[in-house]
């Protein structure tokens, strides 16, 4: 009886434990519906989720590694993104509060604030003028260079490869996809030639929105390899937050800021160059002094600069065809601290000329604010010629005008 009574209970148990369980197989699968059994689908599903969203602020940190020039330091701050459809090149206008730079773009210009000097300055988001160009990584690597990625009408024939998995994200159910894309998913900078480009993206499997994305490029410069490598992480993400339009406005830039600091205005010509004594590469220093009697060419560069090592090949050139003539090339380096990353990086890229570092504490007096920058010094000690930007024919030229 007693035997008969625990074998009824067991069976009763096993048609409760099944039913529960074909409940639980149908629950699993309204909760995961999300997915289909293409991640292409998946993938352009995600794309039209953050479609809906018009205004959007989160928190970010952004990590770059390049092989030639090693990590950078980190980039975080917050970020508000609004769809505006005058504009023509992203769509959307942002608010991007770092340290110390704060900006803002209102699909007219791009307005860059630094707290730490007072500086401002306004230009266009995407400037192509003298092929030259800037990437701004808070951009690039954001919600909004995905969504439109993700919504372009040619998705499927833009990348290659893709897979997604399940993964966890901060105890939250995501999916992870991987595929290679033969462009940026937002390019504000001068177009170089396409590289395939792998790609990772996770998504939160709850509310739809991106957690982290990166993006890695590898690419030949002669026989050499380079590699770059940039992710970058999104949290705390709001989505009621709504910017006023005035805050768009050049009017409502604090008046704190100074419009004329970041003017770049080389020193000019016929005054006579700020002396100097800086370390050199071989545990020795050099003064500008010490080279009284010759031409001097000064470069100002600093490490990761693509016009810079451009340039590289050029200066090359010049110091080996006019070192005869009385002409010295000094390469000076600008901020970095760490003598054995520029002492490698001058051997990786062949500089044949001398270089200089800590170059930051003659910065203001050469009034340096980007690079490369040249200055062509007489033997008397006065500067002759001045240059902002690569421009392998201009320098030459100039250069021939006073030493034959």
């Amino acid at each position: 009886m007693g035997n008969s009574h625990v074998l009824f209970y067991n069976e009763e148990m096993k048609v409760n434990l099944a039913i529960t369980y074909h409940i639980f197989l149908v629950l699993l699968s309204v909760s995961c519906n999300i997915n289909s059994q293409n991640p292409y689908d998946d993938l352009k599903m995600y794309g039209e989720k953050m479609k809906q969203h018009e205004h959007i602020e989160y928190t970010y940190l952004i990590d770059i590694y390049r092989s030639y020039s090693g990590k950078s330091p980190s980039r975080h701050g917050q970020i508000y993104f609004e769809s505006y459809p005058q504009d023509s090149i992203i769509g959307m206008r942002y608010y991007n509060k770092g340290n110390p730079y704060e900006s803002f773009y209102n699909g007219d210009f791009l307005c860059v604030m630094n707290s730490k000097d007072s500086s401002i300055y306004k230009k266009p988001l995407v400037d192509y003028q003298n092929g030259h160009g800037t990437v701004y990584p808070c951009l690039e690597l954001s919600f909004c260079a995905i969504k439109l990625f993700l919504n372009s009408p040619n998705l499927v024939t833009e990348i290659d490869s893709l897979i997604r998995r399940d993964t966890i994200i901060d105890s939250k159910q995501c999916d992870h996809f991987s595929f290679w894309a033969d462009q940026k998913f937002l390019s504000t900078h001068k177009a170089f030639k396409k590289r395939p480009k792998k790609v990772e993206i996770i998504f939160c499997k709850t509310d739809f929105l991106p957690v982290y994305y990166s993006q890695e490029e590898t690419f030949f410069s002669g026989k050499q390899s380079y590699t770059n490598f940039s992710e970058a992480r999104f949290n705390q993400y709001a989505l009621t937050t709504k910017y006023p339009s005035s805050r768009f406005d050049i009017e409502s830039v604090d008046r704190f800021y100074d419009w004329s600091k970041m003017m770049m205005q080389a020193l000019g010509v016929n005054k006579l160059a700020p002396d100097w004594k800086l370390p050199s590469l071989d545990d020795d220093s050099l003064s500008l002094s010490n080279y009284r009697g010759r031409y001097v060419l000064l470069d100002f560069w600093y490490i990761g600069c693509g016009p810079c090592i451009k340039s590289i090949p050029t200066l090359n050139s010049i110091h080996q065809n006019y070192s005869h003539k009385e002409l010295v090339v000094i390469g000076v380096n600008c901020l970095s601290d760490n003598k054995s990353k520029v002492q490698a990086y001058c051997s990786n890229h062949k500089m044949l000329y001398q270089n200089v570092w800590k170059g930051d504490l003659i910065s203001e007096a050469y009034k340096i604010k980007g690079a490369p920058v040249y200055y062509l010094i007489n033997p008397a000690g006065y500067i002759v010629y001045s240059q902002i930007g690569h421009d392998d024919q201009k320098l030459i030229k100039n250069i021939q005008r006073f030493i034959n």
